[in-house]
């Protein structure tokens, strides 16, 4: 590990100090007419770049110069079979193994320097430490990239930006790839109006048949579940009759073998993982009638090929690559569960298990896949004599009118003792919703006053149902969390009804780590609560009738039985401390409260001995300062 680290910092050392004395040396020579791009990012990158190699070659301004190339190994071979006739020369490199290989970057930038280039020009928004010691070692007499707040080696940034004759800014609002190119371009060539230039490979036309899958991507956690693509593939094989093709690199031939083993066989499934070249992935993508991609490589490919694809995505960098812009055609259809933390650059803020995707690609929801699987099944299934845009396009139109309350499923909780006076207006409020996809659960803590003749009275209303002894309302309602299903958990009191703000504040939902909550009536009379903030949690409870949880909140957390009336504050003050969630206040009236439940007769003297503890460890301790305050010269 050390000498790494000693071979990486003598990479730096020519990088930051050497490429001055190539620059100095540079100001006494005459450049030839030849320029250099330098464009060592990931193959997707590349695909979004291609294309203005030829804007390049036919421009007035550069239709003369030799233009040369400096790009990553992982995508030469496309290179050589599309783009040859525009380039003159190239190099190849793998950044991470020159980083820590000081002398090879040396001879790297000896030949580059003896190219004598009259324009270097670096592309690449997000710029690392190697691109930019390169651009310094090639030395052209201007070089040229964008003065970028992303850099990839931030604390190089102020000595890197000194290697560029020229840095250019980027608009606010331009933030996908191919966007940022065309600017970029668009700025060199002195065009404001530079066309719009189509994502293309020269592909051949062919009669299109078979469903490709690339499940990987460049790191596992950003890969979706397998036993997800394992059902997804399970569902192709009964819903159609196409051949069914997995595909990758050889970095995915376990990821493949794993899916495979949780299938059983089918002559229509084919495993290629492993045994396709770059070109040849592309000659397959061109053929398919569709792609599902769990990496945006293969998107960029599909897109360029004019073949309709779905991106399974998550939100490390959300826009920047999908989905695309109104700009651009042939448009891939993206599935995503948007988080309040999207475009961390993959930073993620969550703790997951190592083996263990990204939040924001597990929490993809499969039947939202298949949606959108079954519309390409629908349209490309009579799309032989058609163009494939026609129906790429009419399928992300499709995908846009799905409304969000349509993928919730709602898990309503109902906790019942002895509740045979109200708990049948309760069920009745929660059936009058029957547009809203709802999973009604009562558990009940062993009745003996006809609260289960209710119960059976309505059986077939009820998803799950359960009576036995528990240890008070919370243990109850664990339990019941347990057996929910659904999306969002919500827990509504055998006394208490459902409302119409209900249908509103689902129709909101659209992040995973989300907690969406309202306000209540009592006794029909409306009780405005507003937003909270975490003051106002220390000294009241968002009513539990009021507020929607995300499933997978009880995957973290349960309520804490040592607080037999006040468990679900602590629940709320614990999450709202929690970095995972956020919470969101909607105005809607979600549910009529009733005062006769225990809460409401009785304190939780356990709670308010601990409360200034319990506000320590989770509101922080400014608002731990002001109750203590309060409470000591009340």
């Amino acid at each position: 590990m050390s000498s790494k680290k000693n071979k990486f910092r003598l990479t730096r050392f020519i990088l930051l100090k050497l490429s001055f004395i190539f620059r100095f040396l540079a100001k006494f020579r005459r450049p030839a007419k030849r320029l250099l791009i330098i464009k060592i990012d990931a193959i997707g990158d590349y695909i979004l770049f291609r294309n203005y190699l030829e804007v390049l070659h036919k421009s007035e301004r550069f239709k003369d110069y030799e233009i040369e190339l400096l790009g990553n190994d992982s995508w030469k071979d496309l290179t050589w079979q599309y783009d040859s006739n525009l380039i003159s020369k190239y190099w190849f490199i793998n950044e991470r193994w020159l980083l820590v290989h000081p002398v090879n970057v040396l001879k790297l930038g000896i030949s580059l320097f003896k190219r004598r280039y009259e324009f270097v020009l670096h592309p690449t928004y997000s710029r690392t430490l190697l691109a930019n010691g390169l651009s310094a070692l090639a030395s052209g007499k201007e070089t040229i990239a964008f003065r970028s707040n992303h850099e990839i080696h931030p604390r190089y940034k102020k000595q890197t930006d000194r290697f560029y004759s020229t840095l250019l800014d980027l608009p606010e609002g331009i933030f996908h790839e191919y966007e940022r190119n065309h600017n970029y371009f668009s700025q060199i060539l002195n065009n404001p109006n530079l066309p719009w230039v189509e994502l293309s490979l020269p592909v051949r036309e062919t009669a299109r048949s078979g469903i490709v899958i690339f499940p990987g991507s460049s790191d596992h956690k950003r890969n979706w579940q397998e036993e997800k693509f394992a059902e997804l593939i399970q569902r192709l094989l009964d819903a159609s009759a196409e051949k069914i093709i997995l595909t990758g690199g050889r970095a995915e031939v376990a990821l493949s073998c794993s899916i495979m083993g949780r299938l059983p066989e089918a002559t229509r499934l084919v495993d290629q993982t492993g045994d396709t070249t770059l070109p040849k992935l592309v000659d397959l993508v061109s053929q398919a009638r569709f792609v599902i991609s769990n990496d945006t490589s293969v998107v960029h490919i599909a897109a360029a090929c004019k073949t309709p694809v779905i991106c399974i995505q998550g939100g490390g960098h959300f826009e920047r690559f999908t989905p695309y812009s109104e700009k651009l055609l042939n448009r891939p259809i993206c599935v995503y569960e948007k988080m309040p933390c999207y475009n961390c650059n993959w930073e993620c803020q969550f703790q997951t298990f190592i083996n263990d995707p990204y939040p924001c690609i597990s929490s993809v929801n499969i039947d939202a896949v298949w949606k959108e699987v079954n519309k390409l099944l629908e349209l490309t299934s009579t799309a032989d004599n058609k163009n494939p845009t026609e129906y790429i396009n009419t399928s992300l139109e499709l995908s846009q009118k799905i409304t969000p309350k349509s993928l919730h499923k709602i898990s309503i909780i109902t906790v019942t003792l002895n509740a045979a006076r109200h708990l049948e207006r309760c069920i009745k409020s929660i059936l009058s919703y029957n547009n809203l996809n709802i999973e009604f659960i009562i558990w009940d803590g062993g009745s003996v006053d006809g609260t289960l003749d209710i119960i059976k009275k309505y059986e077939k209303h009820i998803s799950f149902w359960k009576s036995e002894k528990d240890s008070g309302v919370y243990d109850a309602m664990n339990k019941a969390v347990k057996v929910a299903t659904g999306d969002w958990i919500y827990f509504l009191g055998a006394d208490d009804a459902l409302l119409e703000g209900t249908e509103l504040i689902v129709s909101k939902f659209q992040h995973p780590h989300t907690i969406y909550y309202g306000d209540i009536s009592y006794s029909g009379q409306r009780m405005i609560r507003e937003a909270y903030n975490s003051y106002r949690l220390a000294n009241e409870n968002i009513c539990h009738q009021a507020i929607f949880y995300p499933r997978h909140v009880f995957d973290l957390y349960q309520y804490d039985l040592k607080y037999p009336i006040a468990a679900d504050w602590v629940l709320n003050m614990k999450l709202w401390s929690d970095k995972r969630f956020k919470f969101e206040y909607h105005p809607f009236v979600i549910a009529d409260f009733s005062d006769s439940g225990i809460s409401s007769m009785n304190k939780d003297v356990k709670f308010y001995e601990d409360q200034l503890s319990v506000l320590r460890n989770t509101l922080g301790l400014w608002v731990y300062l002001r109750i203590w305050f309060r409470k000591s010269f009340k």
